[in-house]
């Protein structure tokens, strides 16, 4: 009840003010936006700058994981050769043991085991790197949480922008 009269005697005196002072109330005027479609903009420039914090926040780690992703990569790949250059060698060496032919000498036979295990102590090392470089990658992990509200805010963004288009596209009155 007492609510009422307070409010009349507050636009009263906003009311007396406005009327005793006009230059106030024309400072008031001039600060207040003259685009009809501000608020839209406000929104708009409010889920840009969250999706750029979140950006900030994501892309780091994302990055870190693609050059993670890269050299697990080319550990595999260098495993993978190390693991064909191994077969070959074994399979020379079986092929040697089961020659009969004596077209081999024994110089070859040493020459092929060397061969084969060398080839077996780099595809040891390369495996172990190809290890590593996966356990590098598991454990850079992206938080879900980010990424789910980088995907909320980059829709919400769109919307806020379709509704300020709109406003803008109306004809100011």
């Amino acid at each position: 009840m007492t609510t009422r009269p307070l409010a009349r005697i507050a636009v009263t005196a906003v009311s007396l003010l406005a009327v005793a002072f006009p230059g106030v109330a024309q400072a008031a005027a001039d600060t207040a936006p003259k685009d009809p479609c501000w608020r839209y903009q406000a929104t708009v420039n409010r889920h840009q700058d969250r999706l750029d914090e979140l950006s900030s926040q994501i892309d780091p780690v994302t990055k870190k994981t693609e050059e993670l992703e890269h050299a697990y990569q080319d550990a595999d790949n260098e495993a993978e050769y190390w693991h064909t250059a191994w077969y070959e060698a074994r399979d020379w060496v079986k092929y040697l043991e089961e020659d009969e032919s004596g077209d081999f000498s024994a110089a070859d036979y040493e020459a092929a085991v060397k061969a084969r295990d060398e080839a077996r102590a780099n595809l040891d090392k390369a495996n172990a790197e190809e290890r590593k470089a996966y356990a590098a990658l598991q454990e850079v992990k992206q938080n879900p949480q980010l990424l789910e509200d980088r995907a909320k805010t980059q829709k919400l963004l769109a919307r806020a922008e379709k509704v300020l288009d709109k406003c803008k596209a109306q004809p100011s009155a």
